[in-house]
């Protein structure tokens, strides 16, 4: 990094880079800047949710010190990841019908199972919930309504 005697060199030499060099010289001082929020948003602080769809603040008790408040938080956050986990191994257990698995995941990832028997997501699917993509697809087929033909 350049020292200041030679910024001011060029400051004197090239009047138009003058600004870009003081420009410089004050960024390289300054700390980087952090959008905090406005003020209600740095009073709350924000967890996940039971279904990790949303993000909601947690409740704060007049009577309760910050050391329990730390605690019943973690605790709460520990039930929600445990709850999560405990999902995730349905997920792919074999015990439950490929149908289950594909429901459970719609339901973990707020998403419905596409219409398009060639799309994307069904690999994601199918992986996620152990099954074969066949399987996947078959439950798409299934799910689809009876087209039924004019005549």
């Amino acid at each position: 990094m350049r020292n200041r005697v030679a910024l001011r060199r060029e400051a004197a030499t090239a009047p138009c880079d003058a600004s870009k060099a003081q420009k410089r010289e004050v960024q390289a001082r300054s700390p980087p800047r952090v959008y905090l929020g406005s003020k209600s948003q740095r009073k709350r602080m924000a967890f996940e949710s039971k279904n990790f769809a949303r993000v909601f603040p947690t409740r704060f008790i007049a009577d309760e010190s910050l050391a329990e408040q730390r605690k019943r938080i973690a605790e709460e956050q520990a039930k929600r990841e445990e709850h999560r986990q405990a999902e995730l191994v349905e997920l792919s257990s074999t015990l439950n019908a490929p149908g289950e698995r594909i429901r459970l995941w719609e339901r973990l990832h707020k998403l419905p199972l596409p219409r398009d028997p060639n799309h994307n997501l069904l690999e994601v699917i199918a992986v996620a919930t152990d099954l074969a993509l066949a399987q996947v697809q078959e439950e798409q087929r299934l799910r689809q309504p009876a087209i039924t033909t004019g005549g």
